[in-house]
């Protein structure tokens, strides 16, 4: 007599196939008829006659059995037993228990462990199957957004580094209320403020003429042409000094962000007055050069 009662439908979900189960119970005869109906859909199945042996085997794969199918009462070890050890070494296990006895003690233990589903012996494959693809569809899920999360992380990590390394300053702030979010570290170079110092501070502090009207004028004309603006900035010291300002804006989330990249001016505007005045000392030279071969009135 089989201890199974067959479902009509022979589903083969492809959602299965790229799980693995590990399949604990101790009486021969019923696992190796849930076995068959295990391996059609998933693509590997790990076997245990006990909750000890499950635990075991459980520890040592890696990755570990996306789902979990188990007996209850079981020698050496119950399958609550072994659903509390692995409950503590992973949380979001998805767990199926079934039993030949409907105990409300084993079902009140079972439900404080948090196990996905409770089958009663003999086990009905249809309902079974149909637990099995709505776990399935959970576990995909929560992969894709493992994996989203992971990417994300990844990214934001990779572009910390950059913005946290660069060598120009990077100041984000709120687009609106122009409030400093973060900072870099060359910004903390330049301007001589930590974080913490500036945290919440308005960007207006940074600039010689702290005029919140002024200031929203040049961040704006400056986002909008896109273009290098040569402004004179101020340091925690109070010394005013030109910096080349570019200004960014960009959302993140709801919210309106902007990104103010700056760059110490002063050696530019330096090389720039040194070029000038060689400029204008050739120009004398060349001037008194002129005046000295032109010929005399006296010559002529």
């Amino acid at each position: 007599m089989s201890l199974f009662q067959q479902s009509s439908e022979a589903e083969h979900p492809d959602g299965l196939k790229a799980l693995s189960v590990l399949y604990v119970e101790d009486n021969e005869d019923v696992r190796a008829q849930l076995l068959q109906f295990l391996e059609r859909r998933f693509g590997q199945v790990l076997l245990a006659k006990d909750g000890a042996e499950g635990l075991h085997l459980y520890t040592r794969q890696n990755p570990r059995p996306d789902l979990v199918i188990s007996d209850i009462r079981m020698p050496k070890m119950d399958g609550l037993a072994m659903a509390e050890h692995l409950r503590e070494m992973n949380p979001d296990q998805p767990i199926i228990m079934t039993t030949a006895h409907e105990e409300t003690e084993y079902l009140l233990r079972a439900i404080d462990l948090g196990v996905d589903k409770f089958i009663l012996k003999p086990v009905n494959t249809r309902q079974l199957n149909q637990t099995l693809l709505r776990l399935a569809n959970q576990l995909h899920a929560r992969k894709e957004l493992d994996k989203a999360r992971k990417a994300l992380q990844e990214s934001e990590e990779r572009y910390r580094t950059l913005f946290w390394t660069a060598m120009d300053a990077f100041c984000i702030f709120d687009w609106d209320s122009l409030e400093i979010q973060e900072i870099n570290r060359q910004h903390q170079v330049l301007f001589g403020y930590s974080y913490r110092e500036l945290q919440g501070c308005s960007l207006v502090e940074l600039f010689a003429d702290q005029q919140f009207a002024k200031v929203r004028d040049l961040i704006d004309q400056t986002e909008r042409q896109r273009e290098v603006f040569l402004v004179n900035v101020q340091n925690s010291s109070e010394e005013i000094f030109p910096a080349e300002m570019l200004v960014a804006r960009f959302k993140s989330g709801h919210r309106d962000l902007g990104l103010m990249t700056s760059r110490d001016a002063s050696d530019r505007l330096a090389s720039m007055k040194e070029q000038e005045a060689l400029v204008e000392v050739l120009e004398m030279t060349i001037e008194a050069l002129g005046e000295l071969t032109r010929p005399s009135e006296s010559e002529s």
